[in-house]
Formats: structure tokens, sequence, C-alpha cells
């Protein structure tokens, strides 16, 4: 992986099926911190290749959003703005009608 390959191509080369990597990974604590730590290095192999080379940038961003979803995402901004003020006189209402609704739960107590 730190050569820019994916976790489950390294099935390929211990000779196990995508299944067998993730299971070891959640039997095994030391082959899960492993898969971890070979994730970061990873990472920085595709970023270290994209700076340094004149790889197209569509397809290195493609890929990095693809194999870094987390980390490599468009980021969307969601703006809400209230154009209205609250109606007193439902809000009044509203108050009124949980007092009297707390006065018959006592009552019924």
């Amino acid at each position: 992986m730190s050569e820019g390959f994916s976790f489950e191509s390294f099935g390929a080369i211990a000779r196990v099926c995508e299944d067998t990597l993730y299971e070891w990974a959640k039997v095994h604590p030391e082959f899960s911190e492993a898969k971890k730590m070979a994730y970061v290095m990873n990472r920085y192999k595709w970023e270290e290749n994209g700076i340094a080379s004149d790889m197209n940038p569509t397809i290195w961003i493609f890929n990095m959003k693809n194999r870094f979803p987390k980390q490599w995402r468009d980021r969307q901004e969601v703006v809400q703005e209230t154009t209205h003020k609250a109606d007193v006189n439902n809000v009044n209402e509203l108050a009124e009608k949980l007092a009297e609704v707390m006065k018959l739960a006592e009552e019924n107590d």
C-alpha cells in the first residue's frame, strides 16, 4: 500500500480473498493497526504522485475522491436564512395549551 496499491490488492500478494483480509483486520488487532498505517502511507504516496507528476488532474482528483472519500470530497456549504418571525399569538396559544396539559397531568397523578 505504501507504493499506492489498495488494501484489497494486498490479497494477491497474501494469496487470500478480500473477505479474508477484512476478517483478519477484525480478529487481529496488530493486522488492523498495520492496515490503518498502510492506509496513511497509501494516501501519502498518492498525494506525492499528484504533486510531483504531470498526471492528468481530473483523473487524479477522481482517484483521490474515490480512494479517500473522508479527506477528499467536494465541500458543500448550506446556508439557511429565516425570512419570517415567529407568530407571537401562536407561541402564546401553544404555551397556554401546554400549561393546560401540565395542569391536567398533575391533577391525574
